[in-house]
């Protein structure tokens, strides 16, 4: 069996995790919070179509709480005032806009079949 010297691993122990990842340094938060509700609605979209079907378990951890529907600090995207105000909006604007709703009755299709 060969030995090869002078060639340290490069992965970390395991159970220790260092601030740089074989990609580089990785800041904590590298995006810049989302100013305009066309933008975090966006945001929400894009999430919403890459989310897997499976639930990930959330940690408790101490850092800093990071929303991701607003990228604000201090709250988590289920406590975003702004994600219900701009659902808020966006579902009254949905509201005034639906011509179908205007025209038929709300129990039009949910007649019993004959």
């Amino acid at each position: 069996m060969l030995k090869v010297e002078g060639q340290a691993s490069q992965r970390a122990p395991l159970g220790v995790r260092d601030e740089a990842s074989r990609y580089g340094p990785q800041p904590r938060l590298a995006r810049q919070p989302l100013r305009t509700r066309e933008e975090r609605l966006a945001n929400h979209q894009r999430y919403q179509a890459g989310r897997s079907s499976q639930q990930v378990a959330s940690t408790t951890g101490t850092g800093d709480r990071v929303c991701y529907y607003c990228w604000n600090t201090g709250h988590f995207a289920r406590e975003c005032r702004l994600k219900a105000s701009d659902f808020a909006a966006q579902d009254t604007t949905q509201d005034q806009n639906d011509e179908v709703s205007a025209e038929q009755p709300t129990e039009a299709g949910n007649a019993q079949r004959a």
